[in-house]
């Protein structure tokens, strides 16, 4: 059922199987007696019958195969199937029996044979070729959960990923279809009465060449040069894989010199397999070059940028003063240098994100690389303590929580120094080295937590920023809050006199009764 051309139910497929078959026999019948009567030398009227009487009979089965309902095989659809449906299929052959019932009522018997003939061998050659075309997607397997057998097999043998796999699933699918193309092209010329003699030619022009003013095209030479093309780009992708396996199993050579060998071999692959495919296809390499050299100003101006970029790539992987790994310093960003490619290089920072830079501001600007030759680096970590501390103390704390992290490199040393008497703090400078730029926070954390917990225990003080202010005239601040303070208290006295004069004129006047004052809290030890 899955290789049906149409999804249709069992019975309707069944009907319409029946049908075609009965179709194949009528067409079998006439040739047999069609044959028969030339042999037996019948007269003309009995050859008209015998194919009036087949055509009829075949616009009938014709019929037949309309008048079938192509119910759908799921049958999830509650309304009944239209009898035209699908009216791709039943819409021609409608109208191809109507034609040739009117020309055999008409007369025209021999072209309604002719037509009914060609219905039959066409149909028979598009229904092949469609029933290949199945068979491919069925071996091919599907593409969307996985490889096929064949690409699965393949990748087994070169060692290809899942996604290469899958890759080369979709390529034999495309080579299949491409020969079931160049087979299915004959059949319907021979369907449509094409001589053998004349397809031949046909493909033959086709293949080896024919001319299109004055330009000679053929498509053997082209898709040679197609497959000479891809066959290096895949020799090159192998050849990539191997020396990459082989530089990284040896412990001494470090990941950015598999990269650059990697990418530098791509390139050559790359344009190696171009001019191996322009020359094998025909075209003169000495007239790209004039065309190149017509256009080189043009190229010069307005690709400048992405030409500089390039250059500047080939100068990475060759001289590699950035590899990929390293820990680089451009401008405000600072992170790992994840890929270099051929216009830009990719650097993943500590925040986990991408930051794309022109291979040409690598090359033409300062790049702090602090893995350059090695990955070791030296930390500062600035300390300072309270003025009355005793600093010879504080050198020796210092120096023996260095020698005691693990984290710190015993050799070079690790180093204290007295910078400078500070605002508020002496300052001190804790200088250590460590194996791994990658680890400095982690050690600058252990060293920091250790210097805090040996302070406190030995009562250092790591001070807070102070600053001294001086009030200069400090006996007219004096002058102006006495001045203030007695006309306070004069107001607060004419105040009382109002009130008590206002009192003394009505005597009996109720004096209102104000806000109660708020309870007093009593007194406890938790009180502020």
């Amino acid at each position: 059922p899955s290789w049906r051309l149409i999804e249709i139910a069992t019975p309707a497929a069944r009907r319409t199987s029946w049908i075609i078959k009965a179709i194949a026999g009528l067409y079998a019948i006439d040739i047999v007696l069609r044959e028969g009567i030339r042999m037996l030398f019948l007269p003309l009227p009995v050859s008209v019958a015998e194919a009036f009487v087949s055509s009829i009979g075949f616009c009938a089965l014709l019929f037949a195969i309309v008048r079938t309902r192509f119910s759908p095989a799921s049958g999830s659809s509650p309304e009944p199937t239209s009898l035209f449906y699908p009216r791709f299929l039943k819409l021609p052959l409608i109208a191809v029996a109507v034609f040739v019932v009117l020309a055999s009522l008409m007369g025209y018997i021999a072209l309604g044979r002719f037509v009914a003939g060609q219905v039959v061998l066409t149909g028979t050659m598009i229904v092949l070729i469609i029933l290949l075309y199945l068979a491919i997607q069925a071996i091919a397997g599907d593409l969307k959960n996985g490889p096929s057998v064949p690409s699965r097999l393949m990748g087994q043998a070169f060692g290809l990923s899942e996604n290469q796999q899958s890759q080369l699933a979709w390529v034999l699918v495309g080579l299949l279809n491409g020969a079931l193309a160049i087979f299915a092209i004959p059949l319907v010329l021979f369907s449509m009465g094409f001589s053998v003699a004349e397809v031949i030619s046909y493909a033959r022009s086709l293949v080896f060449g024919f001319d299109v003013g004055g330009i000679r095209i053929s498509l053997a030479q082209i898709a040679i040069a197609v497959g000479l093309f891809v066959g290096v780009i895949f020799a090159t992708r192998l050849l990539q894989r191997w020396l990459t396996s082989r530089i990284e199993n040896n412990g001494r050579a470090d990941r950015g010199l598999s990269n650059s060998i990697r990418t530098g071999i791509g390139y050559v692959g790359f344009g190696i397999a171009s001019l191996v495919a322009i020359s094998y296809a025909g075209l003169d390499i000495t007239n790209l070059a004039i065309v190149a050299g017509a256009l080189s100003v043009g190229i010069g101006f307005g690709l400048q940028s992405i030409v500089n970029n390039f250059v500047s790539g080939l100068i990475l992987l060759v001289e590699r003063p950035i590899k990929v790994g390293d820990m680089i310093e451009v401008g405000s960003q600072r992170g790992h240098v994840r890929r270099i490619s051929v216009r830009s290089t990719e650097l993943e920072t500590f925040d986990k994100a991408s930051v794309i830079i022109p291979n040409a501001d690598l090359i033409s600007t300062s790049v702090i690389n602090l893995t350059h030759q090695n990955a070791m680096a030296r930390l500062l970590i600035p300390v300072g303590v309270a003025y009355d501390s005793d600093p010879v103390q504080v050198r020796q704390i210092l120096e023996k929580i260095a020698k005691d992290c693990d984290l710190v490199m015993p050799y070079p040393a690790p180093s204290i120094s007295f910078d400078e008497l500070g605002a508020s703090s002496l300052d001190f400078t804790m200088r250590v080295y460590v194996a791994d730029v990658n680890n400095g926070l982690s050690v600058k954390t252990e060293l920091r937590t250790q210097i805090v917990l040996a302070f406190r225990a030995a009562g250092i003080e790591i001070p807070y920023p102070q600053q001294d202010v001086h009030l200069r005239d400090l006996d007219g601040v004096k002058q102006i809050v006495s001045q203030a303070i007695a006309n306070r208290a004069r107001q607060n006295t004419s105040a009382s006199a109002t009130a008590t004069q206002h009192s003394t004129q009505n005597p009996k006047q109720t004096t209102p009764r104000g806000p109660e004052p708020a309870p007093t809290a009593p007194t406890g030890e938790g009180d502020d």
